[in-house]
C-alpha cells in the first residue's frame, strides 16, 4: 500500500488557520498571500490538502467528538470519565465542551470550503490549471456536502451559509436563520451532486489519495439512504420535534440509494489481503474513497487518536496514556463470531483463561509464548495481552515487572486497538493515521441495506429477507467468515434471558436472578463489527431510529453496555485470569456493599444533540428556514 507522503506544513498552516474564535466568519487571511502561493497545480494540491484533509482543519472534529458522538454514544466503546463519559451514559447536554467542539470544526471546514468555492478563481495565476482548480473546486463540493451531512444528523435543524459574507459567531449576535432538516439534506445534496461533475472518474493524486466522483455518488447513497428512513417520519420518533419534509417517498429514496452504491462500486477495490493495512498509520489505502489524513507533526497536524485509547505507555510510546479503561464493550466483544478477523483488528484481548502460564512461571523476557493472539506494533514489536499484569507479574515486596510496563486492569477484559500501535511521535497527540469517510465495505453494505429496505415495510426494520444478502456475504468473505444462507434482518431484537449464577468462592453464595439479553446477527451488528471504532455506527443506528423508534431505543437498553468486570466477591488473592473476574453487577448482588453497575436511562435519548449552549440562546437565529426551493434553485440568501 502507498505511504504517506509528508508535506511541509508550516505555510499551509498560516493560509488556512484562522485567528479569532467565530465558526464561520468572513476570510481572515491576506489575499496577497494566498494569490502570492497559489501559482502552481502543486501549490493548489498542497493548499487544498491542508485547509480540507485533516492536519489543522479537524483537529478539534477529530480529537474527542467525532469518538464521543460515535463509538460512546452508540455503546461500542467503554468508557465512563467526565465530559466524555457522558456520551456513554447518554445523558450529556448543550454545556457539553465536546459538543461545541464537533460543532466549531465542522462550521470551520465549511468555511474553507466556501473560500475555495466561491473565491478559487480569482486567487489563482495563471499558472494554476482549470483541471487543477476544477479538482479543488470538486473536493470543496464533497467536505461541504459531509458537513452539513453530518450537521443535520447530530443536531437536527442548524445554519446553512454558504457565502462567508454572512457570518456566525459565538457570541449571539448572528442573525442566520436555523434551517430544517430538508434544507440541510438538500444542501448535502445539492454539493455532492456537483462534486460528482467536478471530481474525476478515478482516484488522483501523487499516490491516488484523493476521491474521485465515485466518492460523491457513495456520500449520495448514504444521504438518500439516510433520507428514507427519515421519510417514514414515525411520529413516536424523530417527527415529533424535528420532522423531515421528504419530496420523495420511501421507496424511490432506497432505489436512488441502491443505484447510486452501485455506480460508486463500478471497479472499486476491496483490500483482500491485509484488513489491519485500512487503519495502519502513515498509508493510503486504496479501499478508502474518501479519507482524512493526518501527520506526525506539531499538537494540531496529528491524531490524538492512539494517545486517547491507548491501553499504556506501552502503546503510546509517551509519559502517558488515556486509554486505560477503555475497551470495546462486553456486548460488542462477545458479539464476534469465531474466526472473524476484525476482532484481532478492534480490539487487543487474549484467548487465555488466566494470566499464570499452563506449566512453569511467567517469563517476562518471553511474554508471547504459549499466548494467542500475538499482536505486531509499529515498531515491529510483538504484544499479547494480559488481564492485569500489574498484579500478575508483581513479586512477593510488590515490584511489578511487566514485560511492557504498568498496565491496568480492564473493565470489560480487553483494550482498543484500531488507530492504536504505538507510533514514537514528535508530539504525542500528533500520531499519522487516516481516517476514511467512505470505505468499498460500505458501499456494499450501504446496497444491502437499501436492498433490504425496498423489501420489507417501512417500519419493519426487523423483518428477515434474503434481499442484500450476497452484497453482505462480500464483507463476511473478506472477515474470514463463512457465508450467511439465512434471512436477515436490519435489526433483530434480541431475546431475554434470565440468568442465574452460582459462584463459589469463600461463601459459596448463589447469585439472584437478573435478565441479560442473547446476541442475534442482523445487518447492525455486520456493520458494528466492520466498523467499530471508525465512528459510524451511531448514524447506522439513527436509520433504524427514524424507521421504528421502538427498535433504536430497544437496541439501546439491551446492548447493556454498562456491563463490566471486577475482582470476583470473596476471592482475597489478586486477580490472576478470567476464572477469578466477575460481573459487577453479580458482586454489587451478593453484596450491596460494593460497588454497582451505573444504570441507563433510556426514557429522554438526545437522538438530535442540542446546539452548544454557548451559541443557542439568541432570538435573532430561532427561526426555521424551511425554503428548500431557495437551496435547490441557488437563491438562498446566506
Amino acid at each position: 500500500m502507498k505511504q504517506f507522503k509528508l508535506i511541509p506544513l508550516a505555510v499551509l498552516a498560516s493560509l488556512t488557520m484562522s485567528s479569532c474564535d467565530d465558526l464561520l466568519e468572513k476570510d481572515s487571511m491576506d489575499t496577497v498571500t494566498i494569490d502570492q502561493y497559489l501559482t502552481s497545480d502543486a501549490n493548489l494540491r498542497a493548499y487544498t490538502y491542508s485547509s480540507l484533509y485533516g492536519p489543522y482543519s479537524w483537529t478539534n472534529y477529530e480529537a474527542k467528538f467525532s469518538w464521543c458522538a460515535n463509538e460512546l454514544t452508540v455503546g461500542n466503546v467503554y468508557h465512563n470519565y467526565s465530559d466524555e463519559g457522558s456520551f456513554f451514559f447518554l445523558n450529556f447536554g448543550a454545556a457539553n465542551a465536546h459538543l461545541l467542539n464537533g460543532f466549531e470544526a465542522l462550521y470551520g471546514v465549511i468555511s474553507r470550503c466556501n473560500m475555495i468555492i466561491n473565491n478559487l478563481e480569482s486567487q489563482c495565476s495563471a499558472g494554476v490549471s482549470a483541471d487543477a482548480i476544477k479538482k479543488a473546486k470538486g473536493e470543496a463540493y464533497l467536505f461541504r456536502g459531509l458537513c452539513y451531512f453530518l450537521l443535520t444528523e447530530y443536531w437536527g435543524e442548524t445554519y446553512i451559509v454558504t457565502n462567508n459574507e454572512n457570518v456566525i459567531t459565538s457570541d449571539n449576535t448572528f442573525s442566520v436563520p436555523k434551517s430544517d432538516r430538508a434544507c440541510l439534506y438538500a444542501q448535502a445534496e445539492k454539493d455532492f451532486a456537483a462534486a460528482s461533475t467536478l471530481l474525476p472518474a478515478e482516484k488522483w493524486g501523487d499516490f491516488k489519495e484523493r476521491p474521485s466522483s465515485k466518492a460523491a455518488y457513495g456520500m449520495l447513497a448514504k444521504l438518500y439512504l439516510t433520507m428514507g428512513a427519515a421519510s417514514t417520519n414515525d411520529p413516536t420518533g424523530a417527527a415529533a420535534a424535528h420532522p423531515f419534509y421528504a419530496d420523495k417517498t420511501y421507496a424511490e429514496y432506497n432505489t436512488m440509494a441502491y443505484q447510486y452504491a452501485t455506480m460508486a462500486l463500478e471497479g472499486a477495490y476491496l483490500e483482500m489481503n491485509d484488513y489491519e493495512n485500512l487503519f495502519w498509520p502513515k498509508q493510503y489505502n486504496q479501499e478508502n474513497l474518501f479519507s482524512l489524513y493526518f501527520e506526525d507533526g506539531p499538537y494540531g497536524a496529528g491524531s490524538c487518536r492512539q494517545q486517547n485509547f491507548a491501553r499504556s505507555c506501552y502503546m503510546t510510546q509517551a509519559e502517558d496514556y488515556y486509554g486505560g479503561e477503555k475497551g470495546l464493550t462486553v456486548n460488542l466483544f462477545k458479539s464476534f463470531e469465531a474466526g472473524d478477523i476484525r476482532k484481532k483488528a478492534c480490539c487487543y484481548y487474549t484467548d487465555q483463561a488466566t494470566d499464570m502460564p499452563a506449566t512453569g512461571s511467567l517469563d517476562p523476557s518471553n511474554p508471547t509464548k504459549g499466548r494467542t493472539p500475538v499482536y505486531k506494533m509499529y515498531q515491529d514489536n510483538d504484544y499479547v495481552y494480559f488481564y492485569n499484569p500489574s498484579k500478575t507479574f508483581a513479586d512477593k515486596k510488590g515490584n511489578v515487572i511487566s514485560p511492557y510496563g504498568s498496565e491496568p486492569l480492564s473493565p470489560c477484559l480487553n483494550a482498543c486497538r484500531k488507530f492504536v500501535y504505538g507510533v514514537h511521535l514528535q508530539n504525542k497527540f500528533s500520531a499519522p493515521l487516516s481516517f476514511a469517510w467512505l470505505r468499498t465495505a460500505d458501499l456494499y453494505l450501504m446496497r444491502a441495506e437499501a436492498a433490504m429496505a425496498l423489501a420489507t415495510a417501512p417500519a419493519e426494520v426487523s423483518t428477515p429477507t434474503t434481499a442484500g444478502l450476497a452484497d453482505i456475504n462480500v464483507i463476511r468473505k473478506r472477515a474470514g467468515l463463512a457465508p450467511y444462507t439465512q434471512p436477515i434482518a436490519l435489526y433483530n431484537t434480541d431475546p431475554a434471558v434470565p440468568t442465574q449464577v452460582t459462584y463459589s468462592g469463600d461463601d459459596g453464595k448463589t447469585f439472584p436472578s437478573y435478565t441479560t439479553y442473547s446476541d442475534t446477527y442482523d445487518l447492525l451488528e455486520e456493520r458494528r463489527h466492520e466498523f467499530a471504532l471508525e465512528c459510524q455506527n451511531w448514524l447506522d443506528l439513527k436509520r433504524i431510529y427514524y424507521r421504528n423508534s421502538f427498535a433504536g431505543n430497544e437496541f439501546l437498553e439491551h446492548e447493556d453496555r454498562a456491563a463490566t468486570y471486577a475482582q470476583a466477591y470473596g476471592v482475597e488473592d489478586y486477580v490472576k485470569g478470567i476464572s477469578d473476574l466477575q460481573r459487577n453487577k453479580e458482586i454489587n448482588m451478593i453484596d450491596p456493599s460494593q460497588p454497582a453497575e451505573t444504570e441507563l436511562d433510556y426514557s429522554n435519548v438526545a437522538w438530535f444533540f442540542p446546539i452548544p449552549a454557548k451559541i443557542q440562546n439568541s432570538g435573532s437565529n430561532q427561526a426555521i428556514n424551511h425554503d428548500v426551493a431557495s437551496i435547490k434553485n441557488g437563491t438562498y440568501s446566506y
